[in-house]
């Protein structure tokens, strides 16, 4: 048996999935013939589907300097590259690649997305225009670049390229998702509920297009779907702020009984002076006002340092420190699912002013040295 008898025996092996005969001929070929390098190539596909992916990046190098102009060599460096996490090497790696053969429209797709988590737009866009253009009838290519336009704030033609996407296939979910966040942001919000609503109707656990949907609505003063379908914003996953995790359960709203109440902060310092205006109703469900010391308040708010002058000013309220020890409690809620407990209506947002106010030593400090100088002569 030839080498080439015994290279399509060990791809026929590799095939039937029976890779350690497979791995065992292809080294037997490599040690026959080490120039062999599609032997080489194979062996290096092989050690990375086992999980030793440094040897296989090693093996995939020494195929391509046998071969320099090997398309697959490339591409399968390249991919095993990004499973390393070696973003910078898979990118130049595609790149020799596309000049090698600059119609490859798969791989320019995946050179794009390289290039668009490694916040290089510009050229990301650039990918995704020649692999839309080499196969225009290709959905995710139209997507991608719809994505990187209306990165650009070049709304119409992202809307354009979300729409091609759409008709090429009429299931992708995240092309709807992709078109409702464009025309919101020409302002079309109704076109933004619809797409939104298609997106979810398509994959029901579809976060972003959720919460999205959820911004719309809110948008439009619908806050009793708004602020229902804002939980979604843990599950998409994008927030500045992550998800807590506590042992003690999640309050659903129900009577306190007893119970102590930790709300705590999330997102930035205007989401919480918002929403923190809850705080004195549910302090007045509870009677809190009438409790005794403050340790024993059945509502404790976590907050961020910056606000705690102004925070501690709620009434019935006690106030801790981020990061530092908690007093103890027994239910807790992020402060921006208050709305939705509330089942808040426009009509009946908390409106009762002032409900914050700060620390009298601060307002005499400032006051003394806002005032304008003193006039000569009096």
């Amino acid at each position: 048996m030839n080498i080439e008898q015994a290279f399509t025996m060990a791809v026929g092996l590799q095939k039937a999935g029976r890779a350690d005969e497979a791995g065992r001929l292809y080294a037997q070929i490599a040690a026959s013939d080490p120039h062999f390098a599609p032997a080489v190539n194979n062996m290096g596909l092989l050690h990375a589907l086992a999980g030793r992916k440094e040897t296989a990046v090693a093996l995939l190098r020494q195929a391509l300097a046998l071969v320099p102009g090997s398309l697959n060599s490339w591409n399968n460096l390249a991919s095993l590259l990004i499973q390393l996490d070696r973003r910078e090497e898979a990118v130049r790696t595609y790149r020799i690649s596309t000049r090698l053969k600059p119609d490859q429209p798969a791989v320019l797709n995946e050179l794009g997305l390289l290039l668009e988590g490694s916040k290089r737009p510009d050229e990301a866009r650039e990918a995704f225009a020649r692999a839309a253009a080499l196969d225009p009838m290709e959905a995710e290519y139209a997507n991608n670049l719809g994505a990187m336009l209306r990165s650009d704030y070049r709304l119409e033609e992202a809307a354009g390229c979300f729409r091609r996407a759409i008709a090429l296939n009429p299931q992708h979910s995240g092309a709807y998702s992709n078109l409702g966040t464009t025309v919101k942001d020409r302002g079309s919000f109704w076109a933004a509920l619809l797409a939104f609503r298609r997106a979810t109707t398509l994959e029901p656990d579809f976060a972003g297009a959720h919460w999205n949907e959820s911004l719309v609505r809110l948008l439009l003063g619908d806050f009793v779907r708004g602020w229902r379908g804002y939980e979604w914003r843990w599950k998409h996953g994008q927030l500045p702020s992550p998800q807590r995790s506590f042992s003690k359960p999640r309050w659903d709203g129900s009577p306190l009984r007893g119970r102590r109440l930790l709300v705590y902060w999330e997102q930035g310092f205007g989401d919480v002076l918002q929403c923190v205006r809850y705080l004195p109703l549910l302090a007045q469900m509870v009677g809190a006002e009438k409790g005794g010391a403050d340790g024993e308040r059945p509502i404790l708010l976590e907050c961020q340092h910056a606000l705690l002058p102004v925070l501690r000013s709620l009434p019935g309220v006690t106030v801790a420190l981020t990061g530092a020890p908690l007093p103890d409690f027994d239910v807790q809620l992020p402060v921006m699912s208050l709305p939705a407990l509330f089942g808040t209506r426009l009509e009946t947002v908390p409106s009762r002013i002032p409900y914050l106010s700060a620390e009298p030593d601060l307002v005499a400090r400032w006051g003394e040295r806002l005032k304008g100088p003193a006039k000569d002569g009096g």
